[in-house]
């Protein structure tokens, strides 16, 4: 049910491509490097979020739809046999505030088209909460993790350090940080574990209206673009 619930509100919107986690062939190591540095792009934490704490009576949940395009198609098609030339996510998230500016979330995503799910969590501090005159300021940690992806496991840690600066309506924030990521492939392939260490900076824009919240990010991690859509509530 919670499968059908977010494909149905956020799948059609994505981009529909041949995508598939099963190596097809063997392949090169360095074909294996590309592919993983498109996932990590693809499945790496989103923040989807202004900077301010949530306070601890502080609740959010919201659905979301993540599109990377693929940096690497002709590396995909090597690997798996499909030349994919985007990965989207569907899935939903949710936030509570906890005393002392520290807020923590979680999410759980679908791949659309495949069995694949990721899913992860992260625990925020807020170094300054915003006011009328000054922005607010955190600081985040975060991992990720996957499964059913095929012949693939894939993992992350990251962290970030994010400002924002509330307005009636809008709240603009902007954010860097770095992300570890590992990828594996089943042994039968001989392929050796892939580390993706990437830089990542990213920008969005909440626009709310009373406990409705509509919010747009933009994300770049290594060389890839990352484009990212919440609907949420908060309260």
């Amino acid at each position: 049910m919670k499968r059908l619930l977010l494909l149905g509100l956020l799948a059609p919107a994505l981009p529909a491509a041949a995508l598939n986690f099963t190596i097809d062939s063997p392949a090169s190591q360095a074909d294996f490097h590309a592919v993983a540095s498109d996932m990590t792009a693809a499945f790496d934490y989103k923040p989807l979020e202004p900077s301010d704490a949530g306070g601890i009576t502080g609740f959010a949940a919201g659905v979301y739809g993540s599109y990377a395009p693929t940096h690497s198609a002709g590396s995909w098609s090597r690997l798996t046999g499909d030349k994919a030339e985007q990965v989207s996510v569907a899935g939903i998230n949710a936030r509570k505030g906890l005393p002392f500016g520290v807020d923590v979330g979680a999410f759980y995503a679908a791949v659309p088209t495949t069995d694949a799910h990721v899913f992860g969590g992260d625990v925020r501090y807020a170094v300054l909460d915003g006011s009328a005159l000054t922005p607010a300021v955190a600081l985040r940690a975060s991992y990720t993790g996957s499964s059913n992806l095929g012949n693939f496991d894939y993992r992350s840690y990251g962290v970030d350090a994010s400002v924002s600066k509330g307005f009636p309506f809008l709240a603009p924030y902007a954010g860097l940080g770095y992300v570890w990521s590992k990828v594996k492939a089943d042994g039968e392939f001989a392929l050796h574990e892939e580390s993706v260490d990437r830089v990542k900076a990213f920008a969005g824009l909440r626009f709310s209206l009373g406990p409705f919240e509509t919010t747009g990010e933009y994300e770049r991690l290594g060389s890839n673009n990352v484009y990212d859509l919440r609907l949420g509530l908060s309260f």
